[in-house]
């Protein structure tokens, strides 16, 4: 994880629509750090193509991934999944972003993280939570269910969920390698 690219619907929907909701300052601070860059996209035709079914930050985020060719494409949509598999992208759901980042000794509380996104209101499934935990050769416990959690985490590192529950991305306090 050195390099995050968000396209311009993604970072409108996170620091423009999500100002003030945990995630939104930290994702502005990552850029201005220099590790997450705003990227326009090249083939808006394709993006027309895909907001047919997908919203307007999941089509321009598959169009993007597939225009520089990134490692992964952060996905948390399962239609908009399946469009990213077909067309030979590797998508990661934000369980599976958060899983990435533990086993490179990014994250210290991988259990932690998964459960405070619960709080905030991100709808993570039992099947979702208990297979990244085994991934991780970490044991599964009460789990966190709470949706809507009006407090922000105390340092809201990790992510950002929008109005309606879906991760956009921000994982703050992460450094790219030198």
């Amino acid at each position: 994880m050195t390099d995050v690219v968000v396209p311009g619907a993604v970072w409108e929907e996170v620091t423009v629509r999500g100002a003030g909701q945990p995630g939104a300052n930290e994702t502005i601070q990552a850029h201005r750090k220099g590790w997450l860059q705003r990227q326009a996209i090249h083939d808006v035709l394709a993006v027309v193509v895909l907001q047919a079914t997908l919203g307007p930050g999941e089509s321009e985020a598959i169009i993007l991934a597939q225009e520089v060719n990134a490692r992964w494409v952060l996905l948390d949509d399962d239609l908009a999944r399946a469009h990213a598999k077909h067309i030979q992208l590797s998508p990661k759901g934000t369980a599976g972003i958060l899983l990435a980042a533990w086993q490179a000794g990014l994250l210290d509380d991988l259990r932690g993280t998964l459960d405070e996104l619960r709080t905030q209101g991100f709808w993570l499934s039992d099947r979702v939570y208990d297979a990244v935990l085994r991934m991780a050769g970490i044991g599964s416990r009460q789990r966190v269910h709470t949706v809507g959690g009006s407090h922000e985490p105390s340092s809201c590192r990790h992510f950002h969920a929008d109005r309606a529950g879906r991760v956009v991305v921000c994982i703050t306090g992460v450094q790219p390698e030198p």
